[in-house]
């Protein structure tokens, strides 16, 4: 696993990825790794689409959709995130957030983060207003989301495997704030996981949208709205939440809070959240 970069070689890293995708801010573009090319032609065009099973998720204006390709254009199993936009002159100056997503898998992956895949990406146009954009990655197959650890959820009485689900996405975060990199969206079901060995969580990771860096004089806030945000969609105990917090600290040392302040600040941060 390569060692985490200064954040300044992690921001030029981000400003790579844009750059090897090819966006363009006012127009359409698109992007495919090598070899993919035809498949998501074949997306884009109709002639390969989504079952009407096979919807993952749908909160107008985004859904991801399960695909299937034949085997002529490589049958793979694909996601495909889309987002239509109803705000056609946001994005003229910046990268949508669909774009800014695809950047991050880029990074991340670069960084040794276990990501899913990249295939492609792009943003459809009607001259300069923003129609709809579309990401593609590969399908996590084998790979569950966390909320099988709720209380109630499958796996929630494995005691062994959800302590290693929780550590190994407690410990992606701290990676994360080490570089001073905000998720915003750290929630149980953008961990995707399988039992890699008894009682072993493997994850990917997924959903970087809203990720954004920030200033390291404010970032203690972020760590604060991150961890809450795990916490909160695992519905943790107290006591069961400062053990978290403590490995937390111990992965990530340099986070500026101490355990009392972390605990008392999360705490209060869940409690608002479920106003």
């Amino acid at each position: 696993m390569p060692p985490l970069p200064e954040v300044g070689a992690a921001k030029e890293l981000r400003l790579k990825a844009f750059a090897e995708l090819g966006h363009r801010s006012r127009e359409s573009w698109s992007y495919a790794v090598p070899g993919f090319e035809a498949a998501l032609a074949a997306i884009l065009s109709g002639n390969v689409s989504p079952g009407p099973g096979d919807l993952i998720w749908n909160a107008k204006p985004k859904s991801v959709w399960k695909i299937v390709l034949p085997p002529e254009i490589g049958g793979d199993t694909v996601a495909l995130k889309e987002s239509e936009s109803d705000r056609h002159y946001r994005y003229q100056f910046g990268p949508t957030p669909i774009a800014r997503e695809a950047a991050h898998y880029l990074m991340l992956g670069k960084l040794g983060f276990p990501v899913v895949e990249l295939l492609a990406v792009g943003d459809v146009r009607v001259g300069r207003r923003l129609k709809k954009s579309f990401i593609v990655t590969r399908y996590a197959e084998g790979f569950r989301d966390g909320r099988s650890f709720i209380a109630g959820g499958e796996c929630s009485g494995d005691a062994e495997l959800r302590d290693s689900f929780i550590r190994e996405g407690i410990g992606q975060l701290a990676r994360f704030h080490r570089m001073y990199f905000y998720h915003k969206g750290f929630k149980c079901y953008n961990l995707m996981w399988r039992e890699a060995a008894p009682g072993r969580a493997e994850l990917r990771l997924i959903d970087f949208a809203s990720c954004r860096f920030r200033p390291k004089i404010i970032f203690a806030h972020h760590v604060v709205e991150d961890l809450a945000a795990f916490f909160d969609s695992l519905k943790f105990a107290p006591d069961e939440a400062d053990a978290h917090l403590e490995y937390y600290r111990n992965r990530n040392p340099g986070c500026g809070l101490g355990l009392e302040a972390l605990r008392r600040k999360v705490a209060d941060r869940m409690f608002r959240r479920s106003k």
